[in-house]
């Protein structure tokens, strides 16, 4: 059952919207409390607030994010990279929320390195990564490959766990998620982040075709824009990268 947060709000001047999400931290995830916390989510609901929004968080597989946005059940969805299927159901604003590093990971013990082919290293390890997970539109060919041995279960934390029962030789995760999954699994000295990343693409907050909140886009996008301007977007960026080193 999806979990419900609503945010303060101002609702008798402004509109009400439910937004869907998924368990991703450190960027979305459903706190001890049920409220919805990470990066991603302090950003939307900071931008709500100035908008005078209540938000209704709902937590789900990312699957069903995906069904209930296609339906208009949500009216937002996040976070979001592009993908031209996801355009089909979804309007993107014009500003990200924050960029987004693809990487892969590797148990220490394994060493196993790579040297930016991907296609020599697809050929040769197997891949692991949650379904639906949006990497590059390079990767998105290679997967589809008769040769390509990619294993895709639900959810992020089931991909750090099958790595490092040794499932697949390797997992593509964000640097971000996959650093806060494995320090929550007491795992982070058991695997490896190889360099050079994937790609690196801006995440998004969705506005549903089929959603009440189109009309508010571009209102979204100015507020959107304003706060990452603002002394207290970078010192939100920086409390989270702080989170991460430690």
């Amino acid at each position: 059952m999806a979990a419900v947060f609503a945010a303060p709000s101002f609702a008798q001047t402004r509109p009400h919207f439910i937004a869907c999400s998924h368990n991703l931290p450190p960027h979305s995830f459903q706190a001890s409390d049920g409220s919805p916390a990470g990066l991603a989510s302090e950003v939307l609901l900071q931008v709500a607030k100035r908008l005078r929004w209540e938000i209704t968080v709902n937590y789900s597989t990312w699957m069903r994010a995906r069904v209930d946005a296609k339906s208009g059940r949500c009216d937002l969805i996040y976070t979001l990279l592009k993908k031209p299927e996801y355009e089909e159901f979804v309007v993107y604003p014009g500003t990200g929320l924050a960029d987004r590093v693809n990487v892969l990971l590797v148990k220490k013990n394994r060493a196993i390195r790579y040297d930016g082919d991907l296609e020599g290293f697809m050929r040769r390890y197997s891949i692991g990564l949650y379904k639906d997970k949006a990497v590059s539109p390079y990767f998105d060919q290679l997967k589809k490959q008769a040769w390509a041995r990619v294993e895709e279960p639900m959810q992020a934390e089931s991909v750090m766990k099958m790595l490092l029962a040794d499932r697949f030789d390797a997992a593509i995760e964000n640097k971000a998620t996959a650093i806060a999954e494995l320090h929550s699994l007491g795992a982070y000295d058991q695997v490896e982040i190889l360099s050079p990343s994937l790609w690196v693409t801006p995440s998004y907050i969705g506005f549903s075709k089929n959603g009440r909140a189109l009309p508010w886009l571009d209102e979204f996008d100015r507020e959107l824009k304003e706060f990452k301007a603002s002394p207290d977007y970078k010192a939100l960026i920086e409390r989270y990268e702080n989170s991460l080193a430690k």
